[in-house]
């Protein structure tokens, strides 16, 4: 049986020339061409070859997302009930679809729990690593404490000098008072640790922790006693 007569393109490459100029492994050009990724021809003979118009394609799409920014998206919660309660998840929806609205190259995504202040935050030192390695352009973030409760301007500006830009996606946070809490009773622990030693500063925070339980609660009574009156009106 004869074989169909095919119009071969004015220019085309073999496989092995393709995936040079591509800069990519000849077994991945020829697995894209396989499965239909990039357009490819055959000689009368049966042999592959790819377009000169398919190489212009791939390499301004290269060229395109080379010249996008390289983005890392960094989002926390301060408790285990934020991230059970689906918070976290939500958190970094958003970020990602922020992301992909401006046409950013996303590389990195961070998430953790933790609390504002700590210091040793793991999945934060893995985004700091990346920064002063030089292989990101961004820093995505929801709100401003997300980086750091404290001391934000100080991470902003080393960032700068490693010329990246921290994106804040909303200016203003309304404060959760649970959240403002943890924070807080981080700072007393880690100072009461330092000043009366471990031992001592856990039975510092116990009372923190109790005074500031006292606190929420008389709040709380507070609330609903203002809130009770209003509802009488409207009635």
């Amino acid at each position: 049986m004869s074989r169909p007569i095919v119009e071969i393109p004015e220019r085309c490459y073999t496989p092995g020339q393709a995936a040079q100029l591509l800069g990519v492994n000849v077994f991945t050009l020829r697995t894209w061409a396989r499965v239909g990724k990039i357009a490819s021809v055959k000689t009368p003979g049966g042999h592959r070859r790819i377009p000169q118009w398919v190489i212009d394609q791939m390499l301004g799409k290269q060229t395109r997302r080379a010249s996008r920014l390289r983005v890392a998206i960094y989002a926390r919660v301060s408790t285990k009930k934020q991230a059970e309660m689906g918070n976290l998840v939500r958190q970094k929806d958003r970020l990602f679809e922020y992301a992909i609205s401006k046409e950013y190259d996303v590389v990195a995504s961070f998430s953790e729990v933790a609390s504002g202040v700590n210091e040793k935050r793991r999945e934060l030192g893995k985004l700091i690593t990346l920064i002063f390695d030089r292989k990101i352009d961004l820093v995505i973030v929801e709100y401003r404490d997300r980086l750091a409760r404290f001391g934000y301007d100080y991470l902003e500006r080393t960032f700068g000098a490693f010329d990246v830009r921290v994106e804040v996606l909303e200016a203003e946070k309304k404060e959760h008072t649970e959240e403002l809490a943890d924070d807080l009773l981080a700072i007393i622990s880690s100072f009461a640790a330092r000043l009366y030693g471990a031992r001592d500063g856990n039975a510092v925070k116990k009372m923190a922790e109790d005074l500031l339980a006292g606190q929420l609660h008389r709040l709380a009574e507070s609330a609903r006693s203002t809130r009770k009156p209003i509802l009488e009106e409207n009635r």
